[in-house]
Parts: structure tokens; sequence; C-alpha cells
């Protein structure tokens, strides 16, 4: 951002408080509104109904915290009032203060849109201002300020909350004199905190539209309802329904009656708000987004043939150019592929074939047209086969499109923004292979891959273009090596929405060695015609492992817009092997442990509490609470999933009744080891065997060795119901 730019960041957040009266009363509203007499009107709010023809809105729930930036504000504004609490404590009076500033200027947005407390707070930017509100001035972040010494920080995320409350007709008029046109990080910032508010807005009116169906039918002509009658407010309608009427404008909306199902809703029209001037040109198509979504109503297009082809033109380009970090680009690529995917597939109610199987005129026309588009274009690349197949076919068939999906087309938008559209892939990517998992030459390899890509810090184009059961192979390799940051590049991360940097070293944190993959499989075999994809974009293949000539595994290898092939896990469970303990001393130290563990489990029965603890301190547990005669917090140690295990109920009563006197842990036993139970393939919860090493010096007329089994579930160890058995 250059000093220009910045220059007018700061000029913008600066007249949102310039603009606010700093002095408010809200006691005074309050009692002049409950001294003034409320005219009623005859006709009374609707309760809503399921089958009501009033069409609510399809707002997009977007994060509160995305929505207002807060980080970025503050980063950017400057304080220029004098602030008594700039060091030092803060002071309760102060808060107070705060307190009741914000109340003032919340009332007065509530004024301006003539809204009704009830419906005011249901506003999304509302209800996250008063969130915030609560927050710093609750007495836990206000210790937190006192005690990071940073007051000044308490002020700056009150001027925030404050800033979260304007309304868009504020942030319109303040963008006009501190204009983002050359600011394209700012304008987006703008638009996705400014559609935000307007859609907010327009759920709340479209409630208040369904709530006053009678207000509506009084403003019919010749039988259908007329936008222009309900925007001018007469006197039978309700104070409500006139109110919103009256404001609505300002926020640069007003009620539409859609010309093909008749239903009536808030819209967003631009006759007296056109921002596009204000904005970067990069950017505006978002602008314009919002004045035309949804472009899909009941799985049909809002739009005709035509319209819709020439938006899904501008939504490619728009897409193609701007920058793709942000919450506004993931909208609009969504549209992007469902629109493209409407105009390609068709609906019930406007379908591509005629009833002779052939793709209609203006289907042609429309594909067609879409082709003509640049060559690095997805529309052209994913056209290309599709039409030269239809033409050969007399537009009857053709295999492209028959594979066409959703997700074609946002991985083609994906390679077209990296400049790899047109790039063929190579033939070792796609050559049958079948590989034997004794061939030493073979792990041999891996190991070389392995070790390259290790010494190269993980640069992924080490691996680029490598064979997918090379791929499998290394990642069995680097979960054997416990090495998570090779395991983490070749795992699929498309459904998480995560990316390298969002979440790797989370990952490598919370890292665990993992089960073998190959175990049980003695040859992997991968065939072309497991591909699939359309064009020449290849989704995903299947790499298929065998035992002696027999169908084992299938292993579907995601390839990725890196072109490396990920390997695609609906699970993959923990090794427990990793769990294994040699013997160890049941000492003071050890004891202290299992205390420690009783401490903060029994209170709360908390089961997380117990999730990294060793097999062997549960052991150590279970016996501590038989000897404290705590059997609840015992009965809260079994493995639950147990068809042994009696209800907590009659357990409590059997050790009441028939309990044997607690056993000594510390003075029957001297150690204690564990070992895992080898897992079958489908194994969930594994189980596992812990030996207690009897003190014979203590004890000589014991066995040597005493046995305990527990089972392994998503929180942890747990024992098993009658354990020495």
């Amino acid at each position: 951002m250059d000093d220009r730019q910045f220059e007018n960041r700061v000029q913008l957040l600066k007249k949102s408080y310039e603009r606010v009266p700093s002095e408010f009363n809200p006691e005074e509203v309050l009692q002049k509104l409950d001294d003034e007499p409320i005219q009623k009107s005859n006709i009374e709010p609707q309760k809503s109904k399921k089958d009501r023809y009033i069409q609510k809105a399809s707002v997009w729930l977007v994060s509160l915290a995305s929505v207002f930036l807060l980080g970025i504000i503050a980063a950017t504004f400057l304080i220029n009032e004098e602030d008594p609490q700039t060091s030092g404590e803060i002071s309760d009076e102060y808060i107070e203060q705060l307190k009741k500033d914000y109340q003032a200027e919340r009332e007065k947005r509530r004024e301006m849109l003539k809204m009704e407390e009830e419906r005011f707070s249901d506003l999304g930017f509302v209800k996250w201002s008063d969130q915030m509100i609560a927050l710093i001035t609750s007495e836990r972040e206000v210790d937190r300020y006192t005690r990071d010494g940073s007051p000044e920080k308490l002020k700056e995320d009150y001027e925030d909350t404050i800033k979260s409350l304007m309304l868009p007709s504020e942030m319109a008029e303040e963008l006009k004199e501190a204009s983002l046109r050359e600011d394209e990080s700012g304008s987006i910032e703008f638009l996705t905190e400014y559609r935000n508010k307007i859609q907010s807005l327009q759920t709340v009116y479209n409630d208040i539209l369904a709530d006053y169906p009678e207000a509506l039918e009084m403003n019919k002509a010749e039988g259908q309802y007329n936008e222009t009658l309900i925007m001018i407010a007469s006197k039978g309608e309700p104070e409500e329904f006139k109110n919103m009427v009256d404001t609505m404008t300002s926020q640069n909306l007003r009620v539409k009656v859609n010309e093909v199902t008749g239903l009536v809703s808030a819209e967003l029209y631009s006759e007296d708000f056109n921002l596009l001037s204000e904005i970067h040109p990069n950017v505006q198509y978002y602008y314009q987004m919002m004045f035309d979504e949804p472009y899909l109503v009941a799985g049909s297009l809002r739009y005709s043939l035509e319209e819709s082809a020439q938006k899904v033109q501008e939504m490619q380009y728009a897409l193609l150019n701007v920058e793709r970090d942000h919450n506004l680009y993931t909208i609009l690529e969504n549209y992007f592929s469902e629109l493209f995917y409407e105009l390609m597939k068709g609906s019930d109610q406007a379908p591509v074939f005629d009833e002779n199987g052939v793709v209609k005129k203006e289907y042609q026309e429309i594909w067609l047209n879409l082709s003509s588009a640049s060559v690095t274009a997805p529309t052209y690349y994913l056209l290309k086969p599709i039409i030269t197949e239809m033409e050969e076919s007399g537009w009857t068939k053709s295999a492209s499109y028959d594979h066409l999906t959703i997700d074609d087309i946002k991985t083609a938008l994906v390679l077209a923004r990296d400049g790899k559209l047109t790039q063929f892939i190579g033939d070792i990517i796609f050559e049958d292979r079948t590989v034997s998992l004794s061939d030493s030459a073979f792990w041999d390899d891996i190991e070389k891959i392995y070790n390259e890509f290790k010494d190269s810090k993980y640069n992924l184009d080490t691996i680029k273009g490598m064979h997918p059961i090379d791929a499998l192979g290394l990642l069995e390799y680097a979960n054997k090596m416990d090495d998570p940051y090779v395991v983490y590049h070749l795992i699929d991360k498309s459904e998480s929405g995560i990316t390298d940097e969002d979440y790797i070293n989370e990952y490598v944190e919370r890292w665990t060695r993992r089960r073998p993959l190959l175990s049980g499989v003695d040859q992997l075999t991968f065939k072309k015609d497991s591909l699939n994809g359309s064009a020449q974009i290849i989704h995903w293949g299947v790499v298929n492992g065998e035992n002696q000539g027999e169908p084992r595994l299938s292993f579907t290898m995601i390839y990725t817009e890196k072109e490396i092939w990920n390997l695609h896990l609906n699970y993959w469970f923990e090794d427990p092997s990793i769990h294994n303990e040699d013997e160890i001393p049941i000492d003071d130290d050890f004891m202290q442990r299992v205390h420690a563990l009783y401490k903060n489990f029994a209170a709360t029965k908390d089961e997380q509490v117990l999730r990294d603890a060793k097999p062997s301190e549960i052991v150590g547990l279970y016996f501590y609470t038989g000897e404290l005669k705590d059997y609840e917090t015992q009965y809260a140690l079994f493995y639950q999933d147990d068809e042994r295990l009696p209800t907590k109920e009659q357990y409590l009563k059997d050790v009441e009744q028939f309990g044997a006197e607690p056993i000594k842990f510390r003075e029957l036993f001297k150690s204690i080891s564990f070992k895992s139970d080898e897992p079958k393939e489908m194994d969930i919860d594994v189980g596992g065997y812990a030996t207690l090493y009897v003190d014979r010096s203590r004890n000589p007329d014991e066995e040597k060795v005493k046995g305990f089994r527990l089972r392994n579930t998503h929180a942890g160890w747990r024992v098993s119901f009658m354990p020495m058995q």
C-alpha cells in the first residue's frame, strides 16, 4: 500500500467518527419514546407460515468475525481524540461511559432505520457489535487490558465496534470522500462488509414483508403486486411497514417484484449509490454481483440463456484477474461454477436435449459462444472436446460431456489462474504399472526420492510428476520414518479447505505415526482406465492393492493443481504401537503423575483430560480410584462400548455389596510395561495388554506377573471391564 492509498484508508476510517455525535443520553430517548403515543394500524403483523408466498431472500451466511475485519481496521486507525485512559488502571467509570456511549451510537442507527428494537437486534452486524461491546467491557477483558498495560487497545477495540454499527449509507458516503479506486485490497474489504450489511438488512426487510401480507394486497394493480405502489407509503398501512418503505431506499434497497414468480422481496438497486467509480477496477464485478445474485432460483436459471452466458463470461474475466484470498472470490467462484454447469446440463424446466436426444439449438449456440473465449480460459478448455465430440455425433453424445462435473470447472479455473490450463500432463503419470512390494529396487527408489525431497527442504518440485504408485510408496515410507512433513504433502486436503500455510505447523505438532497402509498387500497396480476427469483435467485415479493375486485394497489418488498425487483418506488410524512402553518402575514420579490425573479427571469426568495419558498411567489411575473407593470415577475409566459393562448404578451397587478389599497398587507391584495388540484392518478401538510385575520381596506368595487389559479409543486408553480376568 503506497502513501496515497494509506492516507485514503485512514481518511475513510476517521470520517465514521467525525459524523457521529459524541454525546447522547439513551435514557432520555427511551423516555421520549415511552411518552409519545403510538399510532396503531388496524392491520396486525401476521406470523410467518410455511406456505406463505413471500419469498425470503437467500443470503450468504458468513462468519461474523470476517464481516468487520476488526484486526485490519485496528491496525490502520489513527487515534486523534484525547483519551483519559491512555495509561494506568482502567476505571469503572470509564467502562460505564463506554457502555453509555455505545448505546447512544446504537440508538442513532436504529432511529435512522426507524426500526423496532426487536427487528434491529436481528441485524447481523448489530448482533456482532452487541457481542463485541459486551466482551470488551467484561470484567475479564478489562483485567486483561490492564494486565497487558494496554488501555489504549481497549479504546481501539471500542472504536472498531462503533464502526461495525455503520449503516451501508454511511459507508457509501465515506467511500465517496475517501476513494479506494487505487486500492484493490481495501476495495475488497469494503465490499465484503458492505455486502454483508446489505444482506442483513434484506433478511429483516423480507421478514417485515412476509409479516404484512394484507399491506401487500393493498398495493396491487391488475391483480399483480405493484412495486411502485408498495414504495409509496399510504395511510392504511401499518407503521412498521411504512417505516421500512420510508428508509430502505437510503440504504440502497427497494421492494422488487419478480417478473416470473410474482414474489416480493427487498433488493439492491443502484439509482442512488453507484460505487463503481470509487473502487478498484479489478473488483468492480463483485459490486455487480451484489445486484445480480442469486443467479439460480429453485434450481433454474434466473436470467435468460443469453444473459446467463454473458454473466458467465464476465465472472470468468473477473476471477482470472482479481485477488483470490478472500471470501468474495469464493462466493463468485461458486456462482461461476454453478451457473456454467447449469448452462451445460440444463434443468427439468429447461432441458438441454430435445425429444430426439439432440442438443437444442439454443444450447448449441450458447456453448459455441462460450467456447470462443481465449484458449487460456476455462470455458474454452472445457467446451473444446465436448463440442468436437458432439459435432461428430450429430450433437447427440459426448463422453467429455457425460463426465463433466462442477469440480472440473473449479479445477480448470485454478489451473487457468496458475497458467497451467493448456499444459499437457506427462505420460509417466498415466502409464499402466504393476509393482511387487517385495522388490527391494522399488523401495530403494522410494528411499532415494524421500531423501531428495527432505534434503530440498520439502520443495514440491522434487516430487512433481511422480507416478501415483511411487507417491503411495513414498507416503508409506514417510509414515514409517515418522516424518509428518512428507506425509502432509501427500495426503488429500481438498475437502477441508485448508492450505499448506494454514495448517502444516498444526498438523506436524499433532502428528502421531499411523498404521501401515500396505499391510497385507504384496502388489500394487495402476491402470489408465481408472483415471477420472474431463478433457485434459485429471482429478483422480485408483491404485489397487493385491495379495497373492486377489484384490485386497483400493487407494484413491487425487491429482492436485501442483501436479502431485495425493492419497484420499476417509480415515487413517493411529498406529497403536506408538503407545508401547518398556518396563518402567512404579515409583514416586509415576504416582505423582497418577495423582495429577486423578485430580483433573475426578471432578469433571471430562474424557479429554485422559486423551494423552499413557496406558500405564490409566492402569495406575484405575487402582488408585479403587484405593480411594471412588467407584464413580473408576467406572468412568471403563471402555464404555464393552458389552459386558453393567450400568453405572448396577456397578456401584455391586461394588458396595460384593467388592473385595482394594488392591494396594504400589505395595503389590514394582513395575509395569505395555504392548498394544496388532490391529486388524478395520479395527477402530484397538486393545492392549499391560504387564504388572509383582514385588516378590513384599509378596512372595503372589505370581511373578499379572495381566491387565485396555482398549484404545478416540479419547485415549480405557480399562476393559474385569481387566485382570
